[in-house]
C-alpha cells in the first residue's frame, strides 16, 4: 500500500479530522478533497493554494457551510462557492461580505436560498431600505431577522406575506390582533388566513376577505364560522354580488 493510500484511510477513518497531523499530505490535492468532502472544516488544515481552489472549497462548503472562512482568494468571489456555503448555513454569509456588498444580487439570492443569511449581510445592506424589501420579496421568512420598528411597518410586513404566508407569524403583535391589518394580509395573499390568530380567523370580515379570495381558504375559517349557515350564505352572495359589479364600487365585508 502507498503513502498516498495510507493517508486516504486515514482521513477516511477519521472522518477528516486526520488532515491536521497529515504534514505534507496537507498539500496533496486528492487527500485534502478526501477530507474536506468528510468535515468541510479541515480545509483550515489544508495548504494555501488548496485553500484558494474552487472545487475543493466546493466540496468544503457542501458538507459544512462556514468552513468558508477558510477559503481564500477567487472561491470567495465565486457565486455559486458562495451560495453553496449559504444554502448550508446562513451564517457563512459573513465570510462573504466583500463579495456581498459588490453584488447586490448575490446578496439577494443568498438571502432567497436560506433566510437566515440575513443577518449577516454587510451593514451597509442591513441600514438599505430598499435592500430589505427586496430581500423579503425574495424569502418572506427573512422577515423573523428584522427590528421591531420594520415589523410593525406595513410595506415591510406586506411585501413578507405576499411573498410567503407563514411570514406573518414574525409581524409585530400589534398588527396580529389587528382587523385592518389582517384584511390587508389576506388580500396580499390568502393562504395567511391558516397562520392568524383564532379571533382573526373568526373575524367576519378577515374570513369573508379570504373566501371571496379563494374557496379553499375555508377549511381554516375558525369552525363556528364554518358551521354558521348565515355567514356562509352571506360569502355566497357577496361572492354572486361580486361578479354582477361592472364599476369601481366597493363591496362593504
Amino acid at each position: 500500500m502507498s503513502d498516498r493510500e495510507l493517508a486516504l484511510r486515514a482521513v477516511q477513518a477519521s472522518q477528516g479530522r486526520a488532515l491536521q497531523h497529515a504534514g505534507h499530505w496537507c498539500q496533496d490535492r486528492e487527500v485534502v478533497l478526501e477530507a474536506v468532502r468528510r468535515n468541510g472544516l479541515a480545509l483550515r488544515h489544508a495548504d494555501v493554494k488548496l485553500r484558494a481552489d474552487r472545487e475543493v472549497v466546493m466540496e468544503a462548503v457542501k458538507e459544512h457551510g462556514p468552513a468558508l472562512e477558510f477559503a481564500q482568494g477567487a472561491p470567495l468571489r465565486c457565486r455559486e462557492v458562495v451560495l453553496s456555503a449559504i444554502r448550508q448555513s446562513g451564517r457563512s454569509a459573513r465570510f462573504a461580505a466583500d463579495a456581498l456588498q459588490l453584488d447586490r444580487c448575490l446578496a439577494l439570492a443568498a438571502v432567497k436560498v436560506n433566510a437566515d443569511a440575513l443577518p449577516y449581510m454587510p451593514e451597509g445592506l442591513l441600514q438599505d431600505r430598499q435592500f430589505l424589501l427586496a430581500a423579503i420579496a425574495a424569502n418572506g421568512q427573512a422577515l423573523q431577522h428584522l427590528g421591531p420598528e420594520l415589523r410593525a411597518d406595513f410595506e415591510v410586513v406586506l411585501t413578507a406575506v405576499r411573498a410567503c404566508a407563514p411570514a406573518v407569524r414574525h409581524v409585530a403583535e400589534e398588527l396580529l390582533h389587528s382587523v385592518s391589518f389582517a384584511l390587508q394580509a389576506v388580500d396580499a395573499n390568502p393562504s395567511v388566513l391558516e397562520h392568524l390568530p383564532e379571533a382573526m380567523r373568526a373575524d367576519r370580515r378577515v374570513a369573508t376577505a379570504a373566501l371571496l379570495a379563494s374557496d379553499s381558504m375555508i377549511r381554516f375559517v375558525a369552525p363556528q364560522l364554518r358551521g354558521e349557515a348565515e355567514f356562509l350564505n352571506h360569502v355566497e352572495s357577496m361572492r354572486a354580488r361580486r361578479k354582477e359589479m361592472t364599476g369601481p364600487e366597493e363591496l362593504v365585508l
